[in-house]
């Protein structure tokens, strides 16, 4: 039996992309629901820990799993028709087409460019002659297909080829099925329908956006979304000054992927997990201290997970004991310098314990 980890995570990968697929096709061609829920929740058990996030756990897919299954017994299939017309069709309140989420004079322009993209994989569309081929059941069609291929590579011991296999991937989630799918998951959310497209929306939204990002670090290369166009060269990775982050948090607040992280502890550590950044840059934006910088053309050892900051906890002045706060706080101190009296500086350096004594026996 072929035991490679990475054939293991491109089957599963295939066989995700492959059942989202056909629960996006009319109720009527559904696979057999119990079968195929089974597999799907077999499939994202097959992937590794470090491909979920904490907004989007192993945990929570096998909670979406088993609500779909739970809601699919319980729908008739006229229900679900009624509701599938209502929501998915051409001209329905979530149509489930690239081109309708980009601006009318490039959408006839994006759909030439997808039927390329198919072309070039030498992918057959399996759809009626006069459905469009930028439709979410074709574009996730292609991305298992795409996998499958993978698999099959790295099977066959062929790594170059699967890697060209993980960059068209990479390259289609970023410029197509990443750049919509998110506002039309919003607008299924939005309609007072069942709970089925829902939860199923929200399944391919959260596992494309996982998957894009751990495609991203398994490239190592710019797939040509937004943040990558900003610089020269490729962007793979992220640098912190640790001279003047104070560990603040804000650039683990603004991030959406949870790719910043601060882990607690007796030693605050500032935790870079590169398979889930994209780029976007919104961190460094955000970063008070102007500490965060996208960095490009970065050697290898720059694409691990990596522990950015660690910094040992500042004590209370007064009690000594580990006050979380201390960093942040100091840092505001100097910038305002002359402005803030020294004893009122003293007593904001204290622990929310001391501090809450302290301006108790001010305040008498």
């Amino acid at each position: 039996m072929f035991f490679d980890p990475q054939f293991k995570v491109a089957r599963s990968r295939s066989r995700i992309y492959l059942l989202l697929s056909a629960f996006f096709c009319h109720p009527t061609e559904h696979p057999h629901v119990e079968l195929a829920l089974s597999v799907l929740a077999s499939s994202f058990n097959g992937l590794p820990e470090r491909f979920f996030s904490r907004r989007a756990s192993r945990a929570d897919f096998d909670r979406f799993t088993s609500e779909i299954s739970r809601i699919r017994k319980e729908e008739s299939i006229e229900s679900l028709s009624a509701q599938y017309h209502q929501l998915l069709s051409r001209n329905g309140l979530a149509p489930p087409y690239e081109s309708c989420y980009r601006d009318s004079n490039s959408a006839d322009r994006n759909i030439s460019l997808i039927q390329q993209v198919y072309a070039r994989s030498k992918f057959s569309v399996m759809t009626c002659p006069d459905e469009s081929p930028d439709n979410i059941v074709t574009q996730l069609d292609f991305l298992h297909c795409l996998s499958e291929v993978e698999s099959d590579c790295v099977m066959e011991e062929k790594p170059d080829a699967a890697a060209e296999s993980r960059r068209r991937q990479a390259s289609f989630l970023w410029q197509h099925v990443r750049t919509w799918l998110p506002v039309f998951c919003e607008a299924v959310s939005e309609t007072p329908t069942s709970d089925f497209y829902r939860l199923l929306s929200i399944t391919a939204d959260s596992f494309t956006r996982l998957d894009a990002g751990y495609l991203l670090t398994m490239t190592k290369a710019d797939p040509g979304c937004e943040a990558s166009s900003r610089e020269n060269g490729r962007l793979v990775s992220l640098t912190v000054d640790t001279a003047a982050c104070s560990l603040c948090g804000a650039c683990c607040e603004v991030c959406k992927n949870e790719a910043l992280v601060i882990e607690p502890g007796e030693t605050l550590r500032l935790r870079y997990f590169k398979h889930r950044c994209n780029f976007c840059g919104d961190c460094g934006q955000l970063c008070p201290e102007n500490a965060i910088s996208l960095a490009s053309a970065c050697d290898p050892a720059c694409m691990a997970d990596s522990v950015l900051i660690s910094r040992e906890i500042g004590l209370c002045p007064r009690c000594r004991k580990p006050n979380a706060l201390a960093p942040v706080t100091g840092k505001v101190i100097e910038r305002l310098g002359t402005e803030v009296p020294q004893s009122l500086g003293q007593r904001l350096l204290l622990c929310p314990r001391c501090r809450a004594v302290e301006f108790g026996r001010a305040a008498k």
